[in-house]
């Protein structure tokens, strides 16, 4: 049996988004990690499921550029 057209489109999104070198995390409302592909786990040292338990700030040094960018992104209503 085929796999479900969302199923399938998910799984090449996902090759795709581990085949790139650069880190890629989706952050959720709360500052939680929601994915991470494969690059972002090396470069945190921390595997997916430890990054979707622990707010994405406590991955990052205080006063972070990053944060500055997460936060201009979630304020941002594009």
């Amino acid at each position: 049996m085929p796999a479900e057209p969302s199923t399938a489109r998910h799984s090449e999104t996902e090759l795709i988004l581990n085949a790139l070198r650069h880190p890629v995390m989706l952050i959720d409302e709360s500052g939680v990690a929601r994915y991470a592909n494969a690059s972002a786990e090396s470069f945190f040292q921390a595997s997916a499921a430890k990054l979707a338990r622990v707010e994405f700030s406590n991955f990052v040094p205080f006063g972070s550029p990053l944060l500055t960018l997460l936060g201009y992104a979630r304020d941002s209503d594009h």
